[in-house]
């Protein structure tokens, strides 16, 4: 069976700039929600919405009409990641104003914390293998979580800087 095509690629910009590259699932707005919680979780993201007065305004960049699969949406946002570090002249790392965190983060000795709000109750994980195995999941069902920020219960994935 063939992946669903459900997923969205958006931009957050301040003045103008792509602070935050992300994917969505469609309908289910990632930059509200992380809006609603942007005084639970530490990371870059959630410190600049905390500086905002109103909701920042999200930019669906592909996947409106038609929306992506999966592994399509995830490749654009690296796709875009590179292309605005790659203008601002930082590439492979993120630009200064970029909100998002490096792509290879984790691994031995390296964990990536993540964390799920839900109810407004945040559940922190030092590491992706530990979010796993809380939920006896595999590491790439965490991975897929926090890429798409949102689960199928409705709990928001954020890491956690």
């Amino acid at each position: 069976m063939a992946n669903r095509p459900r997923y969205q690629v958006l931009e957050l910009r301040d003045d103008g700039l792509p602070v935050y590259v992300a994917m969505q699932r469609a309908g289910q707005p990632l930059a509200a929600w992380a809006w609603e919680c942007r005084d639970l979780v530490d990371n870059p993201l959630t410190r600049w919405l905390r500086t905002l007065d109103s909701p920042p305004e999200s930019h669906v960049l592909l996947g409106s009409g038609v929306q992506l699969t999966w592994r399509t949406a995830r490749a654009l946002v690296r796709f875009r990641r590179d292309e605005v570090a790659r203008m601002a002249g930082t590439w492979p790392d993120p630009p200064a104003f970029a909100l998002w965190l490096p792509t290879q983060r984790g691994g031995v000795g390296h964990p990536r914390p993540v964390c799920r709000v839900k109810d407004g109750a945040v559940e922190r994980f030092p590491s992706i293998d530990d979010a796993a195995r809380a939920l006896r999941t595999d590491r790439d069902g965490i991975v897929e979580r926090v890429e798409r920020g949102i689960d199928a219960g409705g709990g928001l994935w954020l890491d956690e800087a």
